[in-house]
């Protein structure tokens, strides 16, 4: 890939960052290692001592790395590059979304989930120009899809978002589920730019959350044409790939094409 060089300088100092690091932690050393987890570390230690990490070993190293880096947060250390601390925490829980969908200046004549699999936590119910809904995220995305009429100029989807608290993550060592508090988002339909709209709606430490308004072109080429012109000269491990969504938000992507070939053994 592009970016080989400084991704395996990254991978050394987060060893020799880490090193430092769990030296200055309480008074008795690396208590917090398990007898064999210790002896990886300290095999890790003289061969970064001895040897550069490179292609055909950063992938083992890396390995032990993280072992020791959940190991040394599990203690209540923090991990750190170049000095700059790197709390690690467990997964983020679910954001659930509650409230109201409204059209206004249309009519709503259907509206279905495209996604919606637990009965407990997630509903749709339609009625007029009106849908009550219930359902949750947590990196990846949850939609419906929606047939109007009559569409005027000033039509607009207004959601009307509850108070809704993170729920299902593990305990946290860093941040903790927070509660999100309600709003109002309208979307009108004379914003969307090339069949799409996008609103903002970030949580504590998640700025990419947010809803998206998209038109289906139902009756699109289902082949597509394209060109690319990459100006930069391959370099070793480069590839490219193709990422599908479709209107249900499954995605599917292709087989890497690799184009930037690998070193001499």
């Amino acid at each position: 890939m592009s970016n080989a060089r400084s991704a395996l300088t990254c991978a050394s100092l987060a060893v020799l960052g880490l090193a430092a690091a769990c030296d200055r932690v309480g008074t008795d050393g690396d208590h917090y290692l398990s007898p064999s987890l210790r002896a990886a570390v300290d095999g890790l230690k003289s061969d970064v001592a001895a040897t550069p990490t490179d292609a055909s070993t950063i992938a083992a190293r890396a390995l032990i790395l993280a072992d020791w880096a959940d190991a040394y947060a599990m203690a209540g250390g923090e991990v750190g590059l170049d000095e700059t601390p790197v709390p690690l925490d467990a997964p983020r829980g679910w954001r659930h979304w509650r409230g109201t969908l409204t059209v206004e200046g249309a009519d709503l004549d259907a509206i279905e989930a495209t996604d919606f699999i637990n009965p407990g936590t997630q509903f749709l119910e339609h009625e007029g120009n009106t849908a009550r809904f219930a359902t949750h995220t947590r990196g990846d995305w949850s939609s419906v899809r929606m047939s109007l009429s009559n569409v005027r100029q000033s039509a607009q989807i207004v959601l009307d978002l509850e108070e809704a608290r993170e729920t299902g993550s593990a305990p946290p060592f860093v941040r903790s589920p927070v509660t999100i508090p309600g709003q109002t988002v309208r979307l009108r339909l004379s914003d969307m730019r090339r069949g799409r709209l996008e609103r903002a709606l970030p949580a504590e430490g998640y700025e990419n959350d947010g809803v998206t308004l998209r038109q289906i072109i139902r009756d699109g080429p289902r082949d597509v044409e394209f060109v690319y012109t990459d100006e930069r000269e391959p370099q070793e491990g480069d590839y490219y790939y193709v990422r599908v969504r479709q209107v249900n938000d499954a995605m599917a992507w292709s087989s890497p094409i690799w184009v930037g070939g690998y070193s001499s053994r």
